[in-house]
């Protein structure tokens, strides 16, 4: 990605919108960038698996079968239902 053609694309398929200015900037960064990423290439990375950045396993839970509360139960003792629904108020303005 040697020219101003390629970080438009790039933008395009990342669905963003650039400025001509943030082009400018933009486009000796992705250049950096990639410069490092060609240093990656000298590895024999085809039977390396990242599954985990750390040694760390957590161990797992053994699944429980837990009684859950009856819904009409609850939503009854609710005064803010409706239509067997938990009724919030908004919090996402339109």
């Amino acid at each position: 990605m040697k020219n101003k053609f390629d970080i438009e694309r790039l933008a395009k398929l990342s669905r963003i919108e650039l400025t001509p200015e943030e082009t400018t900037k933009f486009q000796p960064e992705l250049e950096r960038f990639l410069e490092f990423a060609k240093c990656m290439d000298k590895y024999d990375l085809k039977e390396e698996v990242a599954d985990s950045v750390t040694d760390n396993t957590l161990p797992f839970n053994k699944d429980q079968h837990v009684v859950s509360l009856d819904h009409h139960q609850v939503l009854k003792s609710e005064s803010h239902c409706s239509q067997n629904y938990f009724k919030l108020p908004r919090v996402v303005k339109k």
